[in-house]
């Protein structure tokens, strides 16, 4: 469920930011990952 609910915000974002560059976009991809997999990374 918890990797449903990423990739679904990543497929939204995804459409919202089409028209910027790829660079822009795994920078942010980056952040997320950060944001939502270092915390459970350390728990685990």
């Amino acid at each position: 469920k918890r990797v449903n609910n990423i990739l679904r915000s990543l497929i939204k974002f995804a459409k919202e930011m089409e028209n910027n560059s790829p660079e822009i976009l795994s920078k942010w991809l980056l952040k997320q990952v950060i944001k939502n997999d270092l915390p459970y990374l350390k728990m685990a």
